[in-house]
């Protein structure tokens, strides 16, 4: 059986998952969900659909994101010049957290590329400043094996 393995990118500036709303409506509380989490998710579901073409990934799954910024306008020439040239990394230790970027790319994701988010069993999201705001997802679908996972962590 081949594994799925694939990657793609979503352009624009991150976006993390949006804590769902209360309003009244006709007396009565109701829930949704924040626009710009309904919007962003919807990006991340097309982009996906592009590559991942197959059935559903049943088994579990090794997710890595990463988040690019754009450059804050506070940034000097010189700050800039370090980080094109490679001297600096350019960490982002700004909001969205990781995990609200981890949750939206994998609620997008669930019934297009997995059944349900439940499946990753390894995560990992990084967040840097670059010259082209996106997300990378990159996905792996694992062998369902215990050992696997702990043979590529050592």
């Amino acid at each position: 059986m081949t594994r799925a393995k694939f990657h793609f990118t979503v352009p624009g500036e991150p976006c993390g998952k949006g804590r769902a709303r209360a309003t009244i409506r006709a007396g009565r509380a109701a829930m949704y969900t924040p626009a710009k989490t309904v919007s962003y998710e919807a990006q991340v579901k097309f982009f996906a659909q592009q590559v991942h073409k197959t059935q559903l990934i049943e088994g579990p799954v090794a997710l890595h994101i990463q988040a690019l910024f754009g450059i804050p306008k506070s940034w000097s020439k010189k700050k800039l010049a370090q980080l094109e040239s490679g001297e600096i990394k350019g960490f982002a230790t700004k909001k969205p957290d990781n995990d609200n970027i981890q949750k939206i790319v994998a609620d997008a994701l669930n019934g297009v590329v997995w059944k349900d988010d439940s499946q990753v069993v390894s995560s990992f999201c990084t967040k840097y400043y670059g010259l082209t705001p996106g997300v990378t997802v990159w996905i792996e679908e694992l062998a369902d094996d215990a050992n696997y996972l702990m043979k590529a962590l050592a």
